[in-house]
C-alpha cells in the first residue's frame, strides 16, 4: 500500500523549487545535491508534515541531521541512481546500505523504520500482510532509474487499487489509529483521482513510462494545487 507515497517521494527528489510546479516532474533523474535535499526537506514539512498527509516522526529526524550526515546521504543517492549500487531486496538490506556509507544516518532510518514496524504491528494480521506484500513488491520494483522505477510499481497499480478497494471501515478505522496520515493521505482528493485514473487505464497503458509520467503529473498536480492553496 505504499504505491502512491512511493512515487510521490521519487519525484520529490526532482524538485528544485520550495513550491513545486508540476512541470517539475520532467525530470526524473537531476542530481542530488545538500541544497536539493534541504528543499526536500521544507517540501515534506510544508506540504506534507503540516497538512497532515506524512508523520513528522519519519522527516523532522532525517531534516535534522548534521550536514556532514546529509552528504553522506547524497552521495548514496546519487551513486545508487547511477547504478553504482546493488539493489537492496528489503528494508534490513536498506539499512544496512545506508549504515555503510554513514553511521549516524543509518542509525536514523533504522529507528523510523523500527518506529514503523513497531506502529504497523498493532494492526489486524490482514492489514500487517498487507504492508509485507506491498512492502515487498516496493523494493522489487526498485530501479536506478526513477521513472523506471514508478513505471514499475504502476505494473502493480490496478491490483493496489483493488486492496485499497477492499478495506472495511474497521480497518481503515483500525489503521487511522496508528497512522492517521496514511488515511488523510489515501482519503485526499489527488489520491481518489490517482485511483480512479487507475481503474481507466489499459495495462499496456501502465506500462508505457510516458503515460505513466503523465499520470504522476496528473496526481502532483493535483496534489499541490491542494496543499499550496
Amino acid at each position: 500500500m505504499k504505491l502512491l507515497a512511493a512515487c510521490a517521494l521519487l519525484v520529490a527528489t526532482t524538485y528544485a523549487n520550495p513550491i513545486p510546479s508540476v512541470s517539475d516532474l520532467t525530470n526524473l533523474n537531476q542530481t542530488m545535491t545538500l541544497e536539493k535535499f534541504n528543499q526536500i526537506c521544507t517540501i515534506m514539512k510544508e506540504m506534507f508534515v503540516s497538512k497532515g498527509y506524512f508523520p513528522a516522526w519519519a522527516v523532522d529526524p532525517i531534516c535534522s541531521l548534521d550536514d556532514e550526515t546529509k552528504n553522506a546521504l547524497v552521495k548514496f543517492t546519487n551513486d545508487f541512481h547511477a547504478g553504482k549500487l546493488p539493489k537492496p531486496t528489503s528494508n534490513d538490506e536498506l539499512v544496512k546500505m545506508m549504515t555503510e556509507a554513514t553511521q549516524k544516518g543509518g542509525d536514523v532510518v533504522k529507528s523510523i523504520r523500527d518506529t514503523f514496524y513497531a506502529k504497523r504491528d498493532t494492526l489486524p494480521q490482514r492489514l500487517i500482510d498487507l504492508q509485507k506484500k506491498w512492502e515487498k513488491i516496493s523494493f522489487a520494483s526498485a530501479d536506478a532509474d526513477r521513472l523506471t522505477w514508478c513505471t514499475n510499481l504502476a505494473a502493480h497499480a490496478k491490483e493496489y487499487v483493488k486492496d485499497i478497494d477492499s478495506l472495511t471501515e474497521s480497518e481503515w478505522a483500525a489503521i487511522d489509529k496508528v497512522f492517521p496520515e496514511f488515511v488523510k493521505m489515501h482519503k485526499s482528493d489527488a489520491a481518489v483521482l490517482f485511483r480512479n485514473l487507475i481503474k481507466d487505464m489499459k495495462d499496456e497503458d501502465l506500462a508505457n513510462k510516458e503515460k505513466v509520467k503523465n499520470l504522476m503529473q496528473m496526481t502532483a498536480g493535483s496534489f499541490i494545487g491542494k496543499t499550496a492553496a
